[in-house]
């Protein structure tokens, strides 16, 4: 079974657009998940989709694929059913200082059926190495230490907001912040 993982610094809009062009190319919906126990779900169109602030998960599926009425995230398998799961991240404040966290997405290609989602994530990925640089720095403010991650890439935009004073980090609370390299 084939997977495929990104990671992104990007702004909540620029992954919406990147979201919509591949939702309407390959007729996708979406399902999207909020709140401290993701118990708020939202089903929509991913061609016609506006991501909200509070979604903290994200699955893009065929829209051949049948979808239970109630579907608790817990349920979700998003590996062997083929979906693209795709943690957005967010700008925030945090004790003064603004951070745009990191962007995660991936999908492992269907054990069997509809190959629909593969293709698309495989397009969404040519998208976003077209959009996007890639080297970060990784920095660890605790402990120290750092380490290069080619593998994670940024937008303009975030490359900008850096520059302008903002952190890069996976998570609010993460010891790690990341610094754009450029090429």
């Amino acid at each position: 079974m084939q997977s495929l993982r990104m990671s992104v610094f990007c702004l909540l809009g620029e992954l919406e657009e990147w979201v919509r062009t591949i939702g309407g190319k390959y007729d996708l919906r979406m399902v999207a998940y909020a709140g401290d126990r993701f118990q708020n779900r939202e089903l929509l169109d991913a061609g016609n989709a506006h991501f909200a602030p509070e979604w903290q998960r994200v699955f893009l599926l065929s829209r051949e694929q049948h979808l239970p009425r109630k579907l608790a995230f817990g349920e979700i398998k998003p590996k062997p059913w083929g979906w693209v799961d795709i943690t957005p991240g967010r700008r925030l404040e945090d004790s003064s200082r603004e951070l745009i966290l990191l962007t995660e997405m991936a999908v492992f290609e269907a054990e069997v059926g509809d190959r629909t989602t593969w293709r698309a994530a495989n397009a969404l990925k040519r998208r976003v190495k077209r959009d996007t640089f890639g080297r970060m720095m990784g920095r660890n403010v605790v402990f120290g230490g750092e380490r290069l991650y080619k593998s994670i890439w940024y937008t303009n935009s975030v490359r900008q907001a850096f520059l302008e004073g903002t952190l890069l980090k996976q998570y609010p609370d993460d010891n790690s912040i990341f610094e754009p390299i450029d090429d």
